[in-house]
């Protein structure tokens, strides 16, 4: 018979053994997380959100500044009309697909979407705020870049800078809302060390746990041949769901025609003080020989 303390024994070291396991595991899961944060809080970008009711004056002219997304807007149309203007900011460019003129870096991203008749509208002018922050990456002078989704681009657009005020105008004759981006001559390679210093602090991060995770797992076993091997378990990652295909249909600002969309994406928002997010589904159209966006969908997550 096996004496008492010879099971009590096994036991203790079969209780270690899974101990080890565990930890292994959990020091895992934990240093994937932060690593996945810590390149995610670089990379994704977030939106800001501000819309605005729009009336045009008796003068053909509307004007509003909403500091919370650091626009100001210069709207010209037929006198009465009505619509509203929306600004959505970005920490991150959210077309980094897209190419950009060599040399040069981007920075500030912000989508101006502007809903009203379009044979009330004449024009827009937008003004852009920016901070020193913003734009310790680039040299001046600085412009605003329009992305263009045909070409997958962003171009230069004709831009007034006034670095008193730090601020800087531009123009724009249509209803089609454009992503915009402060821009310029790229500095020295700061931004990339920025991003290689973040990895490689993950990377040392995940060395650091799990040789720490197989030390204390060795250490258990030590000195004792018959205790039972425990087999790590194989994390299995779960599948991405499924992109749905969004197929809500939009009217063309030229001709009312309704359409579908070309393409479609998602924008998750900044977390609120309950720590939901709002999600936006956006839509690129084409009609009239022009592509134009819509929100299809908007949701809390």
């Amino acid at each position: 018979m096996i004496s008492s303390s010879n099971r009590r024994g096994e036991d203790n070291l079969l209780s270690k053994s899974k101990l080890g396991v565990l930890a292994i595991i959990t020091l895992f899961l934990l240093s994937f997380s932060l690593s996945f944060a810590l390149v995610r809080a670089q990379s994704s970008p977030y939106t800001t959100e501000k819309t605005t009711n729009v009336t045009i004056g008796s003068n053909g002219t509307f004007n509003a500044t909403e500091s919370d997304v650091g626009a100001s807007y210069q709207i010209l149309g037929t006198p009465g009309a009505t619509g509203t203007v929306t600004a959505s900011v970005y920490n991150g460019d959210p077309q980094p697909t897209a190419t950009v003129p060599n040399g040069t870096s981007l920075t500030s991203f912000i989508v101006v979407t502007i809903k009203m008749n379009a044979n009330d509208f004449s024009s827009a002018t937008i003004t852009l705020s920016y901070t020193d922050s913003m734009v310790q990456n680039i040299k001046q002078p600085y412009k605003v870049y329009k992305y263009n989704a045909d070409s997958n681009s962003y171009t230069a657009l004709p831009s007034t800078v006034d670095t008193s005020a730090k601020t800087i105008t531009v123009t724009l004759s249509s209803l089609s809302d454009p992503l915009l981006a402060i821009g310029g001559a790229k500095t020295a390679t700061s931004g990339n060390l920025l991003s290689t210093g973040i990895i490689v602090v993950a990377i040392v991060i995940v060395i650091v746990l799990v040789t720490v995770a197989i030390f204390y797992l060795m250490r258990s076993r030590h000195g004792s041949s018959s205790e039972p091997l425990v087999s790590g378990t194989e994390m299995e990652k779960p599948s991405p769901a499924p992109l749905q295909v969004q197929t809500k249909m939009a009217k063309c600002p030229q001709c009312g025609k309704e359409v579908v969309p070309k393409k479609t994406w998602t924008m998750a928002g900044k977390p609120n003080k309950e720590g939901r997010r709002t999600e936006l589904t956006i839509g690129l159209y084409e009609c009239c020989d022009k592509t134009f966006r819509e929100t299809i969908d908007k949701k809390k997550i």
